[in-house]
């Protein structure tokens, strides 16, 4: 069981108690390289992308993101969600 999980830009953001109890939802890492620049979009975007390419890319990440709802939605309705389940060390 993990007592706390670190958020290196976030240290205030601790998980004390009731964490072996969590589900958390991620998106692999395939899924994300193949994202362009090969990561999901992130508030330094704007320090180094236009206001235009920052938008597409967003827009576009978004557009590529609808795979996941539509995963995630069949995952639920055959309830194979436990198939699904990896450890989180």
């Amino acid at each position: 069981m993990l007592a706390s999980i670190d958020c290196v830009s976030c240290p205030w953001r601790q998980a004390k108690t009731n964490y072996h109890n969590a589900l958390i939802i991620a998106p692999s890492d395939e899924y994300l390289a193949s994202l362009p620049y090969g990561e999901l979009p992130d508030r330094s975007d704007f320090t180094h992308l236009s206001s235009e390419e920052r938008m597409a890319y967003w827009y576009k990440t978004i557009a590529m993101s609808e795979v996941l709802v539509d995963e995630f939605a069949e995952v639920m309705a055959k309830g194979s969600i436990m198939d699904r389940l990896e450890p989180f060390y």
